[in-house]
């Protein structure tokens, strides 16, 4: 079984294309020095390529944001739960980890139609 996540990565002052190219090329040619699951879960353009169980996303996006240290990376990431929306920032090996915040108004009686 497992647990179920849908990824989006994108990239806030590059390509995206141009760096998952370039690093798709790296993992065909087994040039890497670390395993990864990236191209189960992204397709070449960052977008969802299928929902995957990528439970090593933050260990290889530190791996791979310090083949790329100037780059940051955005991996949005949404679970099976309701609740587990979260979005990763990775900078040369660096991780910020934003969870969603659900919050909801108070009852206002001017706002019933």
């Amino acid at each position: 079984m497992g647990y179920y996540t849908d990824y989006n990565l994108s990239v806030l002052n590059e390509d995206i294309k141009k760096i998952l190219s370039d690093l798709k090329e790296k993992y065909d040619s087994d040039a890497l020095e670390f395993n990864t699951e990236i191209f189960y879960a992204l397709d070449i353009d960052g977008t969802r390529w299928d929902e995957a169980k990528w439970y090593d996303h933050e260990d290889e996006m530190r791996a791979i944001s310090k083949l790329y240290p100037e780059v940051v990376f955005k991996l949005k990431g949404e679970g099976e739960d309701t609740e587990d929306i979260w979005i990763k920032y990775f900078k040369n090996g660096k991780c910020q980890d934003c969870h969603a915040e659900i919050v909801f108004e108070e009852y206002d009686e001017k706002k019933l139609t």
